[in-house]
């Protein structure tokens, strides 16, 4: 009895078709998928946006002596934690965040109301 073997050749369009139709078909749906799966609403409640713009923060360069003499003395020091070393001041509405003893950022803490 003789032995049939088949070949698979890529270059066979037949093979192509059957092949990457389907793996085409999936790449462009978990492309779609991805587009939309990460899509998020933010809702900022009425009457919130823009809340305390008139309040004075620390901002990005300032040293800790001058958030200290400007600012008064934070409630309360958290740090310096890890490498670099970043140190947290906490004070009523914000929070400053310090790298070595410069201001890398001041997040404002949200009231509740």
């Amino acid at each position: 009895m003789a032995t049939r073997t088949h070949t698979i050749s890529l270059s066979n369009p037949k093979y192509n078709r059957r092949i990457f139709a389907p793996v085409l078909s999936v790449l462009i749906a978990m492309l779609l998928h991805s587009t939309t799966a990460f899509s998020q609403t933010v809702a900022i409640p009425v009457g919130t946006q823009g809340q305390n713009t008139e309040v004075e923060v620390p901002t990005l360069g300032m040293s800790m002596e001058f958030v200290r003499s400007a600012f008064g003395q934070a409630n309360s020091e958290q740090g310096p934690v890890g490498n670099p070393p970043i140190t947290i001041w906490h004070y009523d509405n914000y929070r400053v965040y310090f790298e070595h003893s410069i201001v890398i950022h001041t997040v404002m803490i949200h009231s509740g109301n």
